[in-house]
């Protein structure tokens, strides 16, 4: 999943982005009632679009980022190429079409133009979440996960939130509105028009959620101690201060959360290299198989105060 990255500063992309967006107010506004009216509305619109994908393409480094590949996750087309379509409508549903048409696009830059400070925590991989295959708890867990992050922004999307981790639902909008009723039943979540906010109720919710994921990585990594001493001891590498280590974490990872056994593991593989009681590779292999996701390697070329 790429990252969003702009090239001069928000408040230069929010400053030649908030005319157009005027604009595109102004238009919605205004009340068309003729033929004429209309072509002008779609002239003026396609107009505006291409102003917005100029600014864009200035604005951002990569075309091919997380933002553009996922326009149509948030019901509005790609900025070039919105041309009204469909002879056999009526006048109305002429200015019906353009009329949605226009409000799509205010209410995504509207909400892309909040949302953009806080990408980065939108786009932050949760580790206690499987993002390759995640069930309806994990996607559950990441919503109330993220809105806890996001408190205080006053237009948070589930829709963001699901697209910027790279899930995409069976069963699209039916099933995000599911999800988002469920939330809302539950009073995990409350809803001012499509913005949603945890609730007291919800981050309680999400600490049970949170503890309990915890003490299941625990107790897979618990359970990936005992092979990496048998492995260890078959392969005929580590002494018995090693094996006792590895005991002891093993005892350990009873009493302590998750971020300080992590932490805890780290230290002692550390310290075992660095008295050279286990070599580099003896040391990444541990980490490999106890903290999958973590780089011993480069966390050994920083020093130690990156444990």
């Amino acid at each position: 999943m790429q990252n969003i990255r702009i090239k001069s500063s928000l408040q230069d992309f929010n400053e030649s982005i908030a005319p157009v967006i005027d604009h595109l107010k102004e238009l919605y506004k205004k009340e068309i009632r003729s033929d004429r009216g209309l072509r002008n509305a779609i002239e003026k619109r396609n107009t505006l679009d291409e102003q917005l994908q100029t600014i864009f393409t200035k604005s951002f480094s990569d075309q091919d980022s997380w933002l553009w590949n996922n326009y149509e996750s948030y019901g509005i087309d790609k900025f070039i190429g919105w041309h009204y379509i469909g002879k056999e409508d009526t006048f109305q549903d002429k200015c019906n079409n353009i009329n949605r048409t226009l409000n799509n696009r205010i209410e995504f830059l509207d909400q892309f133009s909040s949302i953009l400070p806080h990408l980065d925590v939108i786009l932050k991989r949760e580790p206690l979440i499987d993002i390759e295959n995640p069930n309806i708890e994990d996607i559950l867990y990441l919503i109330l996960f993220k809105l806890n992050n996001l408190k205080g922004n006053n237009l948070n999307s589930v829709q963001w939130i699901l697209a910027g981790n790279g899930i995409t639902l069976p069963r699209g909008d039916d099933e995000l509105k599911e999800i988002i009723q469920e939330l809302l039943k539950s009073s995990f979540i409350t809803n001012d028009y499509k913005s949603y906010q945890i609730t007291i109720k919800g981050e309680l919710q999400l600490g049970r959620w949170q503890r309990s994921r915890e003490r299941k990585k625990v107790k897979q990594s618990k359970n990936s101690i005992d092979e990496v001493i048998k492995e260890l001891k078959i392969l005929g590498l580590g002494q018995e201060i090693l094996f006792n280590e590895l005991e002891e974490l093993n005892a350990l990872s009873k009493t302590l959360n998750q971020k300080n056994w992590k932490q805890l593991v780290k230290g002692k593989i550390f310290d075992l290299t660095l008295s050279e009681i286990i070599n580099k590779e003896t040391a990444s292999f541990i980490v490999s198989k106890i903290l999958p996701n973590e780089d011993f390697k480069y966390l050994l070329s920083k020093g130690s105060e990156n444990l």
